[in-house]
């Protein structure tokens, strides 16, 4: 609307106009100026975004279900009570056990304590007991079935794995939060850096046109220069209009991941501007060779270390833990029990004496079919797993090695338009004296302007692809939160609270 406006007014009217807007992005730079960094985005991210609160709700519940899990370990007590209400004898009998499973082969620690008083008919005998009652304690186990493992067990082994998976996919989610995050701030970055190199080409234009006036009115150069250098005014203004309308939509994008306690995002300011450096103190930038040294992506065990890789191992122990349990149930089922009792207090003196038991109880099962499929459906599950995971340490490996090479060649990209830069200013400089002299004209001199101006332009999208290459380094390493002075552990910090 501005430039079709702008086309309807005489010139004198479009020079207050492009002056006006100048003047109104200075006072613009007067007032406060807000400097947001990319440490400070990287950090509401790690802190505020609503993934990274969903990542941690779903680390809550693995440490839930591992706490349920530990429930088929707990000590259980046990009573029951027997009281004849009608009939010829008076007898009644309470029974309290007390008992404990164990981790290993099944097995199962238990105290008893019997008490019966009244008379009971002899074929109830058996809860008899002298005056003081009872006393007894036994072990029992499994030989064959739920002797290696068991569904307490498994249960327990995969939440414990469970646990390690949200920790993997926690960091594996907070990198690629990191890394959108760190595009986004880039982008934002590049639109106020192309924003500047614009305003300054419109800028040029304003003050040379007193020049060009005061040539064409000592008849020095024609009207028509003054015409052409108005066009320039329009192409440059609209181009300026352009970078802003794109900080904009960046500023936007951005807010996405620069966001409040609350979790809500922030809008930006126009005076709002990032960093004019970033990532002064990387672990890339500070010592590059000693960085690749460490961490060198073509070395097949840091591909093995990578998350991504852990979390499917992670997986694979879980089915294996699976497996196992299917295995087991194939198996006859034999369960040893070996009890001791001693009845105390006065009573028949046959009941003296300490006693002790062995029992053994013994199954086959028959017929398998449902323990059978679901152990050739987990093995398969496994294999299937285990190719995926063969893919991606093939896949991690070539990501390593590009990214290495997008580090390097962006590096040299950037070199090569610094010295296109040097080089179309240095051009520009010289048509300017031409054109003072009176050797060169508007078209000419514009050609040389415009070519700084597409210099630089490329310049800050080849430092932005260089700084992208870079954090897609970092971010292959999980590195990305070294860019942190005080590094974040939201986790860790959430496994403290939850201790």
């Amino acid at each position: 609307m501005i430039q079709a406006f702008c086309l309807t007014r005489p010139l004198g009217f479009l020079i207050a106009l492009a002056c006006a807007f100048i003047m109104a992005a200075c006072a613009t730079k007067a007032t406060a100026v807000e400097i947001l960094t990319l440490e400070a985005v990287l950090k509401s991210t790690t802190q505020h975004y609503p993934k990274v609160f969903a990542a941690q709700s779903q680390y809550r519940q693995s440490q839930a279900r591992l706490r349920s899990s530990e429930g088929g370990f707990d000590t259980k007590f046990e009573q029951s009570t027997r009281i004849r209400t009608t009939g010829y004898y008076d007898g009644f009998s309470v029974a309290n056990k007390l008992s404990k499973p164990l981790r290993r082969a099944n097995s199962q620690l238990f105290a008893e304590y019997r008490y019966a008083d009244g008379d009971f008919p002899i074929y109830e005998d058996e809860f008899v007991t002298l005056g003081g009652g009872e006393i007894g304690v036994g072990l029992r186990f499994s030989l064959l079935q739920d002797r290696a493992t068991d569904e307490a067990r498994t249960l327990l082994d995969n939440a414990e794995l469970d646990l390690q998976v949200e920790t993997l996919r926690f960091t594996s989610t907070l990198n690629q939060i990191q890394l959108k995050a760190a595009h986004a701030y880039l982008d934002w970055y590049k639109t106020h850096r192309q924003y500047r190199a614009y305003q300054a080409l419109l800028q040029t234009s304003l003050e040379r046109q007193n020049v060009i006036k005061k040539r064409v009115a000592i008849g020095d150069l024609a009207q028509v220069e003054l015409l052409d250098n108005n066009h320039n005014l329009l192409k440059r203004e609209s181009q300026v209009l352009k970078a802003s309308n794109n900080i904009q939509a960046a500023a936007i994008a951005l807010s996405m991941y620069w966001r409040g306690q609350a979790g809500h995002p922030i809008s930006l300011s126009r005076e709002t501007e990032p960093a004019k450096t970033l990532l002064s103190e990387s672990p890339l930038l500070v010592n590059i060779d000693q960085f690749m040294a460490d961490n060198d992506p073509f070395m097949a065990d840091n591909a093995v270390n990578h998350p991504d890789i852990q979390l499917l191992n992670a997986l694979i122990s879980q089915l294996e833990n699976q497996r196992d349990l299917y295995q087991n149930e194939l198996l006859p089922k034999a369960d040893m029990v070996l009890k001791a009792t001693q009845d105390i207090g006065s009573g028949d003196d046959t009941r003296e004496e300490l006693e002790s038991y062995v029992g053994l109880q013994f199954s086959v099962p028959l017929e398998r079919n449902k323990a059978k499929g679901k152990l050739a459906q987990t093995i398969q599950k496994i294999k299937e797993l285990q190719y995926k995971q063969q893919h991606l340490t093939d896949t991690l490996k070539t990501q390593a090695q590009e990214s290495q090479v997008r580090f390097f060649n962006t590096q040299e990209q950037v070199e090569v338009s610094k010295q296109l830069v040097e080089n179309a200013q240095e051009l520009q400089r010289k048509e300017q004296k031409r054109f003072m002299a009176g050797d060169s004209d508007m078209l000419f001199l514009n050609v040389r302007e415009e070519q700084v101006a597409e210099a630089n332009i490329q310049l800050i999208e080849d430092e932005v692809s260089h700084l992208k290459a870079h954090l897609e380094l970092l971010a292959y390493f999980f590195q990305l939160n070294a860019l942190l002075k005080t590094p974040i552990d939201p986790l860790a910090e959430l496994q403290n609270r939850t201790k």
